[in-house]
Parts: structure tokens; sequence; C-alpha cells
């Protein structure tokens, strides 16, 4: 039951903390009271989603790090690294897979209905980070395998979960594009350059995936320059397709 709490709270907590700065900069008006109420149901199908990811992910984990299973594949002597470069392997690891698998949502078409009720909101802000769909939830869920799979402390891979996901809220806040976020973006996936994934003109689609690094996106060909883009302008969502329960499953 810890488990499910730690990860409610590493899930919800930090849009509940960034929100008062969302709401003191915002890119667009939005009727906060009007959405919290909407969503709801949705942030209960969310939590009801997570329960189901670490039990999925429980077995999975007690068995990549079984000694035979880690004999089997070779694993002793990565495992004999100091904890440090283990550590750096590992976040690399996270974030590439989490790029790749972004990218199979976006370029395969049967991966593309795991994704497509994040990618339906029409209003950013911080609860839209959290909004994705159980096979999503399912398939981004394998990412965290790699700190258990490294013998990373279980610590360290909470307070870069906690990180990661205040990271993540960060990126879909209702926030005004200011110059600093230029200045980061030279390393860091900012509010302003994730935008630019949600918009809906076809131009936009399949840019900048990449959750925290942006040097994936350099590398593989997905960046687009947010200095063309006129925030005020550009409209988020897929369109006028109706949300339906299959859109939440995600099949």
């Amino acid at each position: 039951m810890s488990n499910i709490i730690s990860a409610w709270a590493i899930t919800f907590v930090p849009g509940l903390i960034l929100w008062t700065w969302e709401k003191k900069d915002p890119l667009r008006k939005i009727n906060y009271l009007e959405e919290i109420t909407e969503e709801l149901l949705n942030i209960a199908i969310m939590m009801f989603y997570i329960v189901i990811v670490i039990y999925a992910y429980s077995p999975i984990q007690h068995f990549i790090t079984s000694t035979p299973f880690v004999k089997a594949i070779g694993w002793t002597k990565i495992l004999s690294a100091p904890l440090y470069m283990r550590i750096v392997l590992a976040i690399f690891l996270r974030e590439f897979s989490l790029y790749l698998i972004h990218w199979l949502m976006h370029y395969i078409k049967p991966c593309w209905q795991t994704h497509k009720w994040h990618h339906s909101e029409k209003k950013l802000w911080w609860l839209s980070g959290v909004k994705s769909s159980l096979t999503s939830k399912l398939m981004f869920g394998s990412i965290g395998l790699w700190f258990p799979a490294l013998a990373i402390p279980a610590y360290f891979a909470i307070v870069y979960g906690a990180i990661a996901s205040f990271h993540n809220t960060i990126t879909h806040l209702n926030l005004k594009w200011r110059p600093w976020m230029r200045l980061v973006e030279w390393v860091i996936v900012t509010p302003r350059y994730h935008h630019v994934h949600h918009f809906a003109k076809e131009r936009y689609y399949n840019k900048n995936l990449a959750s925290m690094f942006v040097i994936f996106d350099h590398i593989f060909g997905t960046y687009f320059n947010p200095d063309l883009v006129d925030s005020q302008v550009e409209e988020c969502g897929i369109g006028e397709e109706p949300v339906k329960p299959r859109m939440i499953v995600g099949f």
C-alpha cells in the first residue's frame, strides 16, 4: 500500500504545488474550477491505472533482479561498476527508452491508439501531463525497471522519479513563453518546447518527443524550433474526435 501512496504522491503532488505558478503567469485563460470538476472521474481512473501498473511490474522487477537471471544475461560485471556510473547509465537508459516508446507511439499507427487520450487535451495545464491511457501507462512503466536492474537503491529511484514527475508537470503547465525557456532548451525540455508537441496542426505532428533531455530530438531529427511558432494562435488537440472509453483504455 505504501508503494501505491508514494506513486500517487509522485504523480499528483507536483501539479498541486506548481498550480500557483501556472495561475500567476498563464499562457491562456482557463477556468480551473470548471476544468477540475470535469476531470474528477479522469483523476480516479488515473489513480486506478497507477495501481494496475504497480502490480503488473512488481513480479517483473522481482524476476529481473533475481540471481539466476542476472547471471544468465551476463549482468554481473555491470553490477560491479561504481554506483555513480550505474546511476548515470540508468538515467540515460531511462530517458532514451522513454523517447523510443514515445517515438513508437507517434510513428507506429497501432501504438498511436495508446497515446491519443493524452493528446486529446485542447487546454494544456498541469493535469494534462498525468493523463494517460492504461496501455500507455503500462508501456511507459517499463522505463523504471532500469534502476532495480542496475542494483540502484530504491530511494534514489524514488527521488529521480519525483524529479522527473515535477519536470513532466512543468512542461505541461499553462505558462507564458518566457526568454529563460530558450536558454534552458539547450539541454532541458521547457513548457514552450513541449507545447509545440501538442499543437494540432500537421507540421507539429511527431515533433519534440523528448521528455527531459532535448538531445534525443536533435539526434533523431524530431526537433522543431519553438521560435517558429506563435503560441497565441496555435490550438492543441487532435481535432473534434470525441473521447470514448476505448481511447481512455488505449486500444
